[in-house]
């Protein structure tokens, strides 16, 4: 993402895009895709969504969400171990954002 747009940082500037926004339209982006039959094109949208929800917005509820739907996903193009594992690695917690290693609001000041 950082070489298409070198120039701007995209998601750190809130009145050029906002990643809420973002998270949410690629939500319901790739729930069509995968009522459509087009599960395998939804995946590269959830692993922008996942990172985007992980990295930079670093919400809990919104990285879980991803984390399923790309298992949901993935059991819907045939590739059941590999959703099984994912939605383990989900419920053991791994891969999640840590809200109490986000600088504080004082900080960025």
């Amino acid at each position: 993402m950082q070489e298409i747009v070198q120039r701007e940082n995209l998601f750190r500037d809130t009145t050029i895009l906002d990643p809420t926004e973002t998270v949410l339209a690629m939500d319901k982006l790739s729930w069509m895709l995968i009522d459509s039959d087009f599960a395998l094109r939804a995946l590269p949208i959830l692993s922008l969504h996942e990172y985007i929800a992980t990295d930079i917005l670093q919400s809990y509820f919104y990285s879980f969400r991803a984390k399923v739907l790309k298992a949901i996903s993935l059991s819907h193009i045939g590739f059941i171990n590999e959703a099984y594992q994912y939605l383990q690695k989900c419920f053991k917690e791994k891969d999640m954002p840590i809200p109490w290693l986000k600088p504080s609001e004082m900080v960025k000041r």
